[in-house]
């Protein structure tokens, strides 16, 4: 009886059903990445004097959240190391629902969530050696001398 209950509900329910299933799957994923941070904030030199700092009072852009994860101005500081930058661009790049942002896109979105020295630039390098992007940039580039 279920089944049939199912095949006749409104293809919107179904459909809104799908999207909080991914919605939880994300909130999963993105769980996870925010221990693996806050665990390698203690391996990055400099992430480690901004805690450091706290305890004094010195810095007033960062802060700890209730967690004990290192943010600045409310954005979470990603170390720089173990590939865990890479690793997010890779994400925000490559996931079935952004479909290759540009740069700037890219960086705007990321920097709503994170922080990390040189952001902007890495993104930069990063969307500028994705093969997928330079193919379809290629693509819709006019022919030279024709205007």
């Amino acid at each position: 009886m279920a089944a049939d209950t199912l095949s006749r509900e409104s293809g919107g329910t179904l459909a809104h059903l799908t999207i909080n299933k991914e919605h939880a799957t994300g909130s999963i994923a993105r769980s996870s990445l925010i221990e693996r941070v806050k665990a390698k904030q203690f391996e990055d030199p400099n992430l480690v004097k901004i805690r450091n700092g706290l305890q004094s009072k010195d810095i007033l852009t960062f802060s700890l959240n209730e967690d004990g994860v290192l943010k600045m101005n409310g954005r979470l500081c990603v170390p720089d190391v173990d590939g865990l930058r890479y690793e997010i661009m890779a994400e925000a790049h490559n996931s079935r629902y952004s479909m290759h942002p540009g740069s700037t896109k890219m960086y705007k979105d990321l920097r709503e969530i994170y922080s990390w020295n040189r952001m902007k630039e890495n993104i930069s390098d990063f969307v500028a050696r994705c093969l997928n992007c330079q193919q379809v940039k290629g693509e819709h580039q006019r022919p030279g001398g024709l205007a």
